[in-house]
């Protein structure tokens, strides 16, 4: 019982990170992907140009 109860617990503990992992994987692949196609990297006031735009029209 001890064993199934520690079981449960790291169940309960690494849920959420699995959850976590396996969200970000996707994220990860597409920033990955996309990210070598751009020929050169934006500055931070454009990145922040383009956010503020873009969080603007939504």
């Amino acid at each position: 019982m001890m064993l199934f109860q520690h079981d449960t617990l790291l169940l309960i503990y690494l849920m959420p990170l699995l959850g976590f992992i396996l969200g970000m994987l996707p994220a990860l692949v597409v920033w990955r992907f996309s990210k070598p196609r751009r020929k050169k990297t934006p500055t931070i006031e454009q990145a922040a140009r383009i956010k503020t735009g873009f969080t603007l029209s939504l």
